[in-house]
């Protein structure tokens, strides 16, 4: 019983590991059909609802330039940059494809994707 525990919390901790390091995303989504990268650059779906969350790493002082090309036939969605501190300081959806964000200080960003009944396909770019 005492094996079996240390291999979970093993498992864990090299799942939390590579989250942290931005190589795998935390996705909590229920779809009828999405298929899609571990990078959450790019995927198409239908009926979706959910999220998908993923940390990324920005230089300090440089402007990236976050593009979101969605072709929903349904429902919403939406992208947030979050930073440490659990401010939105980025959001793109139907009504705003495009932003530019400086970044402030060099960290970890959480990229959260969200999904509303959402039928289509998107593709999100920064650079």
């Amino acid at each position: 019983m005492i094996k079996l525990f240390i291999i979970f919390l093993l498992v864990f901790a090299l799942i939390y590991v590579l989250y942290m390091s931005g190589l795998i995303p935390i996705t909590v989504k229920s779809a009828v059909m999405f298929i899609g990268g571990k990078s959450c650059k790019k995927a198409t779906f239908t009926s979706c609802n959910g999220y998908m969350k993923r940390i990324i790493k920005l230089e300090e002082g440089r402007n990236y330039n976050f593009k979101l090309d969605a072709r929903l036939t349904g429902g919403r969605m939406s992208v947030e940059l979050i930073d440490k501190n659990k401010q939105t300081v980025l959001r793109l959806d139907e009504g705003n494809h495009t932003t530019i964000f400086k970044s402030k200080h060099p960290s970890r960003y959480t990229l959260m994707i969200r999904f509303y009944s959402a039928t289509g396909e998107y593709a999100l770019d920064w650079n």
